[in-house]
């Protein structure tokens, strides 16, 4: 079955934690005294607080990935097979002959679920047209076993009925081998073993063709690299719990105003970095490459907003300094120089930004190709990065030498 993302005992400890840090934010306001009087129980809950937070997050982004793990496991499983044999034990092959004209070359469906688990859709009995559904689970500690049950929803003469199941991946042949108990009816109630027997279900050619385009699929490399993303992402997720906690008491006295700015901001970082990362677990769920795109926009608007909080952090630590410092510089404002400071640092995820805001469909396409993992020819992506700043550093130094 789904798994959700976060279950309901992580969003209650996350709403208390949430409310525990907006408490220590209006106690530190309006009642400041008590702050100072009580430091290390207010750390001690802040610290919590901010600490459980993390925590669910890198839960969250763990099970993600394994998720991602588990599909990319089992996907060779997914999809149709055609019945290639069927017997019966303790039967005759002259009384299976029947039972195979009836049963053999029919078609199943396998379809993941999530977990371990399969759907499957069975079809019996040409005749009747008989249709049996059922929920498989593999071994987690070996994944070629499976039991599951199954119930017939079709089938005038079989409606109804119901079993169990084994399933044993045969990876050499690329088969399903099943084992079949029939449970209801029980067709001789005192042999069990004539109600017992085994099929082989073999991959469709289709279903080979559509095992090669998945292949395909996984092996893009915005796909290979998404768990890589996530762990960037959970670092910096963690980074602004981090600042959050350092910037609560900072404030000395009555709570500033011009404290809010860098809480404000390392707060919407942090919402945007498990935004993006919540988006891409959906991108990999949906195979959805535009919605993995929109998470570089989630991730430069993030990492403007905690590296903006941070210089206005060190900047509000070291006041006395810098106004020393710049107190010969009287025909520079501070705003102006700060405002400055932080668009040079910003430079890279502003460009960033811009460029993907800025860029037309077809451009926009192209990158999407290059992503997939297709050559674009006469194609470059001109995004700013370090290896543009780097071949100007070489090229101004060889003119020098």
């Amino acid at each position: 079955m789904k798994d959700p993302i976060i279950i309901t005992w992580e969003k209650i400890g996350i709403a208390i934690s949430l409310v525990v840090i907006f408490i220590v934010g209006v106690l530190e306001i309006n009642a400041n005294c008590w702050i100072k009087n009580h430091p290390t129980i207010i750390s001690i809950l802040t610290g919590l607080a901010c600490g459980f937070i993390a925590t669910i997050i890198v839960l969250v982004l763990e099970r993600q990935y394994e998720k991602k793990k588990l599909r990319e496991y089992y996907i060779k499983y997914e999809g149709l097979y055609s019945r290639t044999d069927i017997g019966q034990d303790n039967t005759p092959e002259s009384d299976l002959v029947n039972m195979r004209e009836e049963n053999n070359d029919l078609i199943i469906e396998m379809t993941y679920i999530g977990g371990h688990e399969f759907l499957l859709l069975i079809n019996y009995w040409k005749s009747e047209n008989a249709q049996a559904q059922g929920i498989v689970e593999f071994n987690p500690k070996d994944k070629q076993l499976g039991k599951g049950n199954y119930r017939y929803i079709a089938g005038k003469s079989y409606k109804g009925h119901y079993g169990r199941l084994d399933l044993n991946w045969d990876e050499n042949n690329k088969e399903m081998v099943i084992i079949y108990n029939h449970q209801y009816p029980r067709e001789i109630p005192f042999n069990p073993d004539k109600n017992r027997g085994w099929e082989i279900w073999t991959k469709t050619k289709d279903n080979q063709a559509m095992k090669r385009n998945e292949n395909k699929t996984l092996d893009q490399p915005w796909i290979k690299n998404a768990s890589s993303t996530l762990v960037l992402y959970s670092i910096m997720a963690a980074t602004c719990v981090v600042f959050f906690v350092l910037i609560l008491p900072s404030a000395q006295g009555p709570f500033p105003i011009h404290w809010g700015w860098p809480l404000a901001l390392v707060g919407i970082a942090f919402f945007l970095y498990v935004f993006s990362a919540e988006a891409i677990s959906e991108a990999l769920d949906q195979n959805d490459i535009y919605k993995y795109i929109s998470t570089h926009f989630l991730y430069n608007l993030a990492t403007i907003c905690l590296v903006t909080g941070i210089t206005f952090t060190v900047y509000f630590h070291s006041r006395n300094y810098f106004h020393d410092v710049l107190a010969s510089w009287v025909w520079i404002e501070r705003r102006y120089l700060i405002a400055t400071f932080v668009l040079i640092v910003n430079f890279h995820w502003i460009y960033d930004l811009w460029w993907l805001l800025r860029k037309s469909d077809d451009e926009l396409e192209q990158y999407i190709e290059l992503l997939k993992g297709n050559n674009i020819a006469n194609y470059e992506k001109k995004l700013w990065n370090w290896n543009e700043l780097f071949r100007i550093i070489r090229k101004i130094s060889s003119k020098k030498s």
